[in-house]
Order: C-alpha cells, then sequence, then structure tokens
C-alpha cells in the first residue's frame, strides 16, 4: 500500500529519533510519504519506502501552501493519515475527495474530548 500522512511533530525530521523509528516501524512493508506541517527550512530523508518531508517556510501560510504543493506531488494514496482534525484532517479530506483513497483521522489535540 501507498501512504500519504500529514504531521505536525517536528521529531520526524530526525530519522534517528524514536518518532521517526515507530513510522518506519509502521510502514514497514509498505511506500509512505509523511509531510511535516512546520516552519523552518526545507527538510527531507528517504528511509526504506518512507520519505519524511518538510515543506518549508518562515509563516504557518507558507507552510501550509509549500505543503500542498507537496502533497499533490505526491502518487496517489490508497489511505490518507492526519494527525489533527482541523486544518490537516481538512487538507487530508480534500485529498481523499479529489483523489480517492481512505481518509484515517488522529485526533492528538484531544480536541473531541472537549
Amino acid at each position: 500500500m501507498n501512504y500519504l500522512s500529514f504531521g505536525l511533530d517536528p521529531a520526524l525530521l530526525d530519522p534517528a529519533s524514536d518518532v521517526s523509528r515507530r513510522q518506519q516501524a509502521l510502514f514497514a512493508g509498505h511506500t509512505a510519504t509523511i509531510i511535516v506541517f512546520t516552519r523552518g527550512e526545507r527538510q527531507e530523508w528517504q528511509k526504506e519506502g518512507l520519505r519524511v518531508i518538510r515543506p518549508g517556510g518562515s509563516t504557518k501560510w507558507r507552510v501550509l501552501l509549500d505543503g500542498m504543493d507537496e502533497v499533490w506531488g505526491v502518487p496517489r494514496a490508497d489511505a490518507v493519515l492526519a494527525q489533527a482534525p482541523d486544518v490537516l484532517g481538512a487538507l487530508a479530506w480534500l485529498y481523499t475527495r479529489l483523489r480517492g483513497g481512505k481518509l484515517l483521522l488522529q485526533d492528538h489535540s484531544g480536541i473531541a474530548a472537549r
């Protein structure tokens, strides 16, 4: 399967971090692209079918716009995961409506508990 994931955790940008190692185990045997929507310099790494990208940008809007550009450049995903139901969830929903695939939303913010 081919996965596309939207995240906010900057620890994903370090291939040696615990978070990255968990993602590598989760997507083992599959291909996956994780787009990390955080401010900073453009960054990318790839290992055994997992590709992690921070589009770059110094403002939230620039990160969002550059991130959307990255999203449309990814081959069609079988499943799209988003770590938050807000903007990332809306972007994941839009992707699945336009390009197909299953939508998986995670609530790390606790918004559903409020």
